[in-house]
């Protein structure tokens, strides 16, 4: 892959994208392809989690998440500071949601002291705050 010259540098063989933080690292050239060869070994690992199953409902729980935070927010901004709901990233967001990452339904932790009818109860105010939550950004 790569090639020692005479006077210590390296000449690489075919290509090799180098981060650029790495590349104005100050590092030896061998320094910089172990760092970049650790860096794309991590990003395949994260590839490979964002690909699994617990991948896709870690990415459903944070797009819940996030949009349950958005929801908070005021429609319109009042000029001093706060954030304004942003209904088209919430919009993509429920599509996202919805259609690629479905997995994630917020529940309530089951206290298992509670009879039928309460954990029933429970769990119909969770799916109603859910669908607030969804309908937030249209049908």
């Amino acid at each position: 892959m790569s090639n020692k010259n005479g006077d210590g540098s390296i000449t690489i063989k075919g290509v090799m994208q180098i981060d650029k933080d790495i590349a104005l690292s100050g590092l030896s050239n061998e320094e910089i392809l172990e760092k970049q060869r650790k860096k794309d070994k991590r990003q395949r690992l994260a590839k490979d989690v964002f690909h699994s199953m617990r991948g896709k409902l870690i990415m459903s729980q944070a797009l819940f998440l996030a949009m349950e935070a958005m929801m908070k927010r005021p429609e319109v901004g009042t000029g001093e500071g706060e954030l304004e709901r942003e209904p088209s990233n919430g919009r993509d967001m429920k599509l996202l949601y919805e259609e690629l990452f479905p997995l994630h339904q917020q529940m309530p932790m089951m206290d298992m002291t509670w009879d039928g009818e309460t954990r029933r109860k429970k769990m119909e105010e969770q799916l109603t705050y859910n669908d607030k939550v969804l309908n937030t950004y249209g049908n």
